[in-house]
This record gives structure tokens, sequence and C-alpha cells, in this order.
């Protein structure tokens, strides 16, 4: 997810000091797929691009490169997880405003934009036996 600060101040009371200051967003993102659920938030500052990423694994991470041990038969498992890869998917993105200001300051912060990508691997993998 990327998005950047879209905060606006009017007023006489924003040519004090400090008073024009932008109040940095939460943007936070869930994604969900069949019990794998993970969320992550990052905040926005003074206009200043700014991203994070949330990241659901189903399968053993652990199992990707090299590794020892264990059976080529538990490493299988452990990537092909039984298919706990295949179905419906979904992602939840929300923003927290905040506006701030002061007196003779008003702050506007109507339009927030993230912009999203999502990406779905697909493993595909080789295990190798190497005899020591």
């Amino acid at each position: 997810m990327t998005y950047s600060e879209d905060e606006s101040s009017a007023g006489i009371g924003c040519l004090a000091p400090g008073a024009a200051n932008t109040e940095p967003d939460t943007i936070t993102g869930m994604l969900m797929h069949s019990g794998f659920n993970n969320s992550a938030s990052g905040q926005n500052q003074d206009g200043a691009p700014a991203s994070h990423e949330t990241l659901v694994e189903w399968y053993n991470a652990s199992m990707i490169g090299n590794v020892s041990g264990v059976s080529k038969d538990d490493i299988n498992a452990g990537l092909n997880s039984n298919g706990a890869g295949l179905g419906d998917y979904s992602i939840e993105i929300s923003v927290d405003v905040a506006t701030g200001g002061g007196a003779g300051c008003q702050h506007t912060d109507d339009g927030e934009n993230v912009d999203y990508t999502i990406e779905l691997l697909i493993l595909d993998y080789t295990i190798t036996e190497v005899k020591a």
C-alpha cells in the first residue's frame, strides 16, 4: 500500500510557526484467507509518500531455501499445506484521519488515497536431496 498526506490548512492563525503542520493519518490493511489473517499499519506525514506491506503466508516459509534435518515429505507438506492457499481472499483498508489545526487555523483532510497492489504467489518448487 502506498499513500501520502493531502491535509490542507486555511486561516490567519496558520501564519503562526508550526500551526500549519499536518497531523499523520494511520492507514491499516487487513488481509484474510481461511483463518490465515494479518494486519499492518503505517502513517503518512508532511506530504511525503509512505508505504507498508500486509502479508499472509499459508505455507511454512522456513522450508524455502536450503533446509536440513527434515525429510522430503516434511518439506513437501510444509510447502503444499494440503491446498491451504486455495480459496477466497479478502482485504480491508482503513484510514484513521487526524486533522490537527488550532485557533484560527482550520485543517481539512477529506480525500485520502491509498493505492494498493495484490500479489498472489504460486509456489513452484523442486526438492533436491543432497547426500553428505
